[in-house]
């Protein structure tokens, strides 16, 4: 019994030195230059600025384990960032686990995954809340939809039903119009024309008269008509070839399509660069082919 005492004891020095010990590396980090700023301004409620200020530590001493517990504190009391704060808390008692602020850092820790599961809570039922208003506003548009319909359809009939009414009232009126009576004018009759007076007119003795013979009828040939002179035939000199000088994605029928703008007379390419092509039908960029 004695034995298991001492053992008790023992235990219990530990834990007070590791615990003096980490309290002297806490004050030790809290009297920092940085961290003595970020205090001030927590306490004037600048907290943004503290929580930077003790973020910008971290990063430049790594080591020390005391910001995390006040960048925790901080974001878990003044800006509700739960999941941040208990990343911090963890991190400090990764790195003091023997601090006597356990039991009270794990309170916090459940305290702040208790409130964030509330705002998770409140904010899904945020979201359920508009889509069922939603619902209920589709609904409403059904409805009203559904009703618009049927106007349309009554009005469509009420159409119909003037357009037929206003057809019958034509044709049955076309029936009783009787066309007018028209009388076509005839065009007036020509005078007859008064014949002409014949004044001196010198009577010849029935013996003197001479009947002059009829002049003989000349046939007149029609004229002859010449051909037009045609104009000499020719020949037109052959065309000397062309050249082209395959560009960057050119094949035989691009070829051909820009030359003679048609794509199937690729052939005839071919066939004029036989022995540059070596009957293929592949040409390089740079190559010179002969257009006939």
């Amino acid at each position: 019994k004695l034995y298991q005492n001492l053992i008790v004891l023992i235990l219990v020095v530990f834990v007070a030195v590791g615990c003096n010990r980490v309290s002297r590396m806490d004050s030790r980090e809290r009297k920092s230059r940085l961290m003595i700023k970020a205090y001030a301004m927590s306490n004037d409620g600048d907290y943004d600025s503290a929580i930077s200020l003790c973020n910008k530590v971290l990063e430049s001493y790594p080591d020390f384990a005391r910001p995390h517990l006040d960048v925790a504190l901080l974001l878990h009391d003044h800006r509700k960032d739960y999941i941040r704060a208990v990343y911090h808390y963890n991190r400090y008692l990764e790195m003091r686990p023997g601090t006597e602020k356990k039991g009270m850092i794990l309170t916090r820790i459940k305290q702040a995954e208790d409130a964030f599961a509330a705002s998770w809570l409140k904010a899904a039922k945020s979201t359920v809340e508009p889509s069922r208003d939603m619902e209920a506003a589709y609904k409403k548009l059904e409805k009203k939809n559904a009703s618009l319909m049927k106007k349309i359809v009554k009005l469509e009939q009420e159409k119909e039903n003037a357009r037929r009414q206003y057809v019958d009232s034509v044709v049955g009126n076309a029936g009783k119009v009787s066309e007018p009576d028209v009388k076509i004018a005839k065009p007036p009759e020509p005078e007859p024309k008064p014949e002409p007076t014949v004044t001196n007119v010198v009577k010849v003795p029935v013996k003197e008269r001479i009947i002059p013979e009829s002049p003989p009828v000349e046939t007149v040939k029609p004229p002859v008509q010449h051909p037009a002179p045609t104009k000499p035939v020719v020949a037109a000199e052959p065309e000397e070839p062309r050249s082209y000088t395959v560009r960057r994605g050119d094949s035989l029928s691009k070829i051909a399509y820009r030359v003679y703008n048609d794509a199937t007379l690729w052939r005839k390419i071919q066939k004029a660069n036989s022995d540059s092509l070596k009957g293929g039908v592949d040409v390089k960029v740079g190559q010179v082919l002969i257009i006939p």
